[in-house]
């Protein structure tokens, strides 16, 4: 299933090179690298998935964008981090539809996006 998702991450050059990886896959994917930047594209039609990073530096953190897209777009989550503590692992399953922890391999990255395709298609079904 090709995507069109959403990439949050407050590091440009991250957040570009994600997008390439997804590119390469197929899907369509726009970078933006902050929260304010994330809630007005986010408010476009069409986007199937977000990918954001859980701390985006200034301003309100990735869970809470997450909590926010979904509420006013219908946007669902999945997650990146550097960090892969218990307390990150437990929020991100609570709101997001999947985690994928940093730095990011093409292959663990089209992994997390399978299982988080798999998720949403039960969803709808």
């Amino acid at each position: 299933m090709k995507l069109k998702i959403l990439v949050v991450d407050d590091d440009r050059q991250t957040a570009e090179t994600i997008c390439d990886l997804l590119r390469e896959d197929g899907h369509v994917c726009v970078p933006v690298i902050s929260t304010e930047e994330a809630l007005r594209t986010g408010r476009a039609d069409g986007f199937s998935l977000a990918l954001i990073d859980v701390n985006l530096g200034a301003g309100i953190d990735g869970i809470s964008l997450a909590r926010i897209l979904r509420s006013r777009s219908g946007i669902p989550t999945l997650f990146t981090s550097g960090s892969s503590s218990p307390a990150i692992q437990m929020l991100t399953r609570e709101v997001g539809v999947g985690f994928v922890l940093k730095p990011l391999t093409r292959f663990a990255l089209k992994t997390a996006l399978d299982g988080a395709s798999a998720q949403l298609t039960r969803a709808i079904h």
